[in-house]
């Protein structure tokens, strides 16, 4: 294996790091939000006949674990997101590229809300 420039080490590490508990638990709140029957509710409602609400939920989680830090970002604009994909039939990732979802960061707070 090649030896890494100190700069591509350290910059490895901050990424290693970036998953701290306090990420993991705003994902769990995440996840467990839009995993509520209420929520299942209006993602049925909201999606085209060919997507079922458990399948974009999956979707949604999926993509709350691949990015950590879509839980770091207010949990009504992620729904937000999740809803409007529903209403255009889009599933958001990578898989079929139809839409993604992107933290943004506020101007007024770090914290991406």
């Amino acid at each position: 294996m090649p030896k890494q420039p100190p700069i591509a080490k350290a910059d490895l590490q901050k990424t290693q790091g970036a998953r701290t508990p306090t990420a993991v638990k705003n994902n769990n709140d995440v996840i467990s939000f839009i995993n509520q029957p209420s929520m299942k509710e209006q993602l049925a409602a909201a999606l085209p006949r060919h997507m079922t609400a458990e399948r974009m939920i999956r979707i949604a989680t999926t993509e709350i674990r691949k990015v950590p830090a879509l839980g770091d970002c207010d949990t009504m604009s992620f729904v937000s997101a999740i809803v409007q994909c529903s209403q255009l039939g889009l599933e958001p990732g990578g898989a079929l590229g139809h839409a993604y979802l992107l933290p943004f960061g506020n101007r007024n707070e770090k914290s991406g809300k």
